[in-house]
């Protein structure tokens, strides 16, 4: 016998055979949208189909038969609830639409198959610009909502978006929101979208310029337009130039941007290298800063949060492991201002802080032991002040005896 079923035209059913359930099917080739039905409800409620005719109630043909006719016609299909739940059936993909069809006549006034068929064009539009409107699954999930919305294809793709598992399906599929907010603004508003990329490139432009870098117009532009394209977050955009600026960066260069970069001039980023030698000046002998890498130090000191006080700890440890005499936490520059003085004091002079006059009183540490040594240091350097002193001392003794040299260095 022929039967027809109970919904638009391009309609079907499906048999769930051991939980003896019937759902409304569309088929669209390699998908199928699957409708749920009223809990019980019967082959007849969804079809042409009878269990008894006439008068007497006669039974005309079993359900069994029934679906057999309608598996021949090609208008119903029978499944496994275990091969239903895989979300397969045979090569096409089973598409649930959380709409229960529980007016049936309402239903067929709501052409799904019309409704399909026009978001199809719209996708087909679409489809070219944006690689997830290639996606099988995404198309499939977005039909769902428009089914849902019985056609408005704007209103479902807000509901689409606004819904669980548009996050999940998006990031499973390798793309973020934010890519694809963008590409909508790109395609609805396309002077907005490039008012957008001119702001990120200003964004860049500034943040390389506080930096003290320069990088090629043509990757300042490039990383604009991967903010631009959602592809990139602000935050990713300023790792990026630090990556692509610093050569102590803790981030990866992107190979997007490594390519515009290949064989171009980059102007490195500096800053944090002074801050290094004035911290080195501070706590650390001259004759020792050779042993610090200063651009290494200055890079940590950038990009490694609170590394000052490990820097400054590091650099104590290393005068005392030489000046023990010294209590560790006092600054180099302390005491070298003092020493300094002490010499200024005898000599009448400043001295350089790479003569070793300054390092041999330094490491003596005793200041009648300093006076004594460079009083006669000053003598043997013949420095205008000691000598003048000297004489004066012995000129002051005429009469009372002769002072020897030895007991004005000695200060007595």
């Amino acid at each position: 016998m022929s039967y027809e079923v109970k919904a638009p035209d391009g309609s079907g059913i499906i048999y769930i055979e051991d939980t003896k359930e019937y759902k409304i099917i569309v088929d669209k080739g390699d998908a199928i949208y699957v409708f749920d039905t009223p809990d019980n409800a019967k082959l007849s409620d969804l079809s042409s189909y009878q269990t008894f005719t006439g008068d007497n109630n006669r039974v005309t043909q079993s359900e069994k038969d029934a679906r057999e006719d309608m598996q021949s016609q090609g208008i119903l299909i029978t499944t496994t609830n275990e091969a239903f739940l895989s979300g397969f059936y045979k090569d096409d993909r089973l598409v649930s639409v959380p709409r229960n069809i529980s007016n049936i006549e309402s239903f067929i006034d709501a052409n799904a198959v019309d409704v399909l068929a026009g978001f199809d064009e719209a996708v087909a539009s679409l489809s070219s610009d944006a690689p997830w409107w290639n996606n099988v699954n995404y198309v499939d999930t977005l039909n769902k909502y428009v089914l849902l919305a019985d056609g408005n294809v704007s209103l479902a793709y807000q509901n689409f978006k606004n819904s669980d598992e548009y996050g999940q399906l998006i990031s499973g599929i390798g793309y973020t929101e934010s890519m694809i907010n963008s590409y909508d603004i790109r395609r609805t508003d396309p002077i907005q979208y490039e008012r957008n990329y001119l702001d990120y490139l200003d964004v860049v432009n500034a943040t390389l310029l506080k930096n003290g870098a320069e990088i090629p117009e043509e990757a300042a532009q490039y990383m604009a337009r991967q903010w631009a394209n959602g592809v990139w977050t602000q935050t990713k955009v300023v790792n990026q130039i630090n990556a692509a600026t610093d050569d102590y960066s803790p981030y990866n260069i992107d190979t997007g941007l490594l390519g515009v970069l290949e064989g171009k001039s980059v102007t490195k980023i500096t800053t944090g290298e002074d801050l290094a030698q004035q911290l080195m000046d501070k706590y650390l002998p001259s004759s020792q800063h050779g042993t610090i890498n200063i651009q290494e130090e200055g890079g940590k000191l950038r990009n490694i949060g609170n590394y000052q006080a490990q820097f400054i700890s590091d650099l104590k440890a290393k005068r005392f492991a030489t000046y023990q005499m010294y209590d560790e936490n006092i600054p180099w520059e302390n005491i070298l201002i003092a020493k300094k003085q002490s010499i200024k004091n005898i000599w009448g002079v400043d001295i350089s802080v790479n003569d070793d006059v300054l390092d041999t009183i330094i490491r003596m540490n005793d200041t009648a032991k300093e006076n004594g040594y460079l009083r006669q240091e000053g003598l043997n350097r013949n420095i205008p002040k000691v000598v003048s002193e000297l004489n004066t001392a012995m000129m002051s003794q005429l009469g009372t005896g002769i002072i020897e040299s030895q007991q004005y260095v000695e200060g007595r």
